[in-house]
C-alpha cells in the first residue's frame, strides 16, 4: 500500500500526519533501522499491556534484532517459528512475512498476527513490524469451522435431500441421501440440473417454485417425481427456501426434499378400499 500526503514546506508536518494515521490504527506497529535497533513504536505497542514477548519489553532503542534471535530459542514452538520468520526479514531474507500464532496470555489464550515488511528502498529503515490481537476473529472462525463441521455432520446423514441450487436448478450442493438415491457419481451430479432429473409434467411446477422461493425467500410444500437410481418414478415432496450462499452464488435456494411415495401409495390404497366398500 502507498500512502499519499499532500505537500507541505514543513518536513515535521508529514511526520506528524504519518504518526497520527499509524497511531488511529488498532495493530501494534513498530519501525525498526539498519541496525536492528527499535526507532519508532505506535502509541498501541507503547500501550500493550499483555505478555507477548514480540511486543512486551521491546521499547525505543531497544535491538529488536537480538529479540528475535534470542526467541529463536523459546520453547513456545509457536513463538520461534514466528521469531525466525521475522529474523528472516530483519536479515533481508524475506521481503514479505505474515503469520497468526497463539500465545498464553494471563487472562488465556490469545492469538496473535504478525507482519513484518522489508524496507528495501530505504537507506535508513529496516523492517515495519506489525502486531494485532486476533483474538476474536480466531474464535469467530473455530466456531464457523465448527458450526460447518455440525451442519455438514446433519446434511449427511439425514435421509432427506438437501441441495443448494441456482435459480437455474444448477447444483450447487448436494447431501449423500440424493447420491445414494440416483444411484451416479458426484461429479455426475454436479453437472445436472435438477429440473432435468424431474417428471416432464412435473417440470414447469418446480421451476416456478424455485423462481419463487428466490423471491419470497419461502415456498409452499409443493410434490414431484424424480427418478431413482432403477429408473422408477418416485414422488417426492420438496420446499424450498432463499439462503446467502458462502460461496458467492447469486440468488441460491435450498431444496429440501423427502421421499413420500409410500405415503401417497398408502393414501391410493385407502381410497381404493373406500370405493370397494361403496360398491360392495
Amino acid at each position: 500500500m502507498t500512502l499519499h500526503l499532500i505537500p507541505h514546506p514543513d518536513p515535521d508536518h508529514g511526520r506528524a500526519a504519518l504518526m497520527a494515521l499509524a497511531d488511529s490504527l488498532e495493530a501494534c506497529s513498530a519501525v525498526v533501522d539498519r541496525s536492528g535497533k527499535i526507532v519508532g513504536v505506535t502509541e498501541a505497542w507503547q500501550a500493550f499491556g499483555g505478555q507477548n514477548p514480540l511486543v512486551a519489553g521491546q521499547t525505543l532503542g531497544a535491538s529488536y534484532a537480538d529479540a528475535c534471535r534470542d526467541l529463536i530459542r523459546s520453547p513456545d514452538g509457536n513463538l520461534s517459528i514466528v521469531a525466525l520468520g521475522l529474523n528472516s526479514v530483519l536479515e533481508g531474507r524475506v521481503h514479505r512475512l505474515s503469520l497468526d500464532y497463539p500465545y498464553p496470555e494471563e487472562d488465556g489464550p490469545h492469538y496473535y498476527g504478525c507482519t513484518a515488511v522489508l524496507q528495501s528502498a530505504s537507506e535508513d529503515i529496516l523492517a515495519v513490524v506489525h502486531i494485532r490481537d486476533i483474538t476474536h476473529r480466531a474464535s469467530m472462525e473455530k466456531r464457523m469451522r465448527r458450526s460447518e463441521r455440525l451442519f455438514k455432520a446433519t446434511t449427511d446423514n439425514a435421509m432427506d435431500f438437501i441441495c443448494l441450487l441456482d435459480t437455474t436448478s444448477q447444483m450447487v450442493y448436494h447431501n449423500p441421501a440424493l447420491q445414494r438415491f440416483l444411484g451416479q457419481s458426484d461429479s455426475w451430479i454436479a453437472s445436472q440440473k435438477m429440473a432435468d432429473l424431474v417428471h416432464e409434467a412435473d417440470r414447469d411446477r418446480f421451476m416456478a417454485s424455485l423462481q419463487l422461493g428466490a423471491k419470497a425467500g419461502l415456498t409452499q410444500v409443493f410434490e414431484y417425481r424424480i427418478a431413482d437410481a432403477h429408473g422408477a418414478w418416485i414422488e417426492m415432496e420438496g420446499q424450498v427456501s432463499m439462503v446467502d450462499d458462502p460461496g458467492g452464488h447469486e440468488n441460491s435456494v435450498l431444496l429440501i426434499t423427502r421421499d413420500i411415495s409410500l405415503r401417497k401409495q398408502m393414501e391410493r390404497d385407502r381410497e381404493n378400499a373406500e370405493i370397494q366398500v361403496r360398491h360392495s
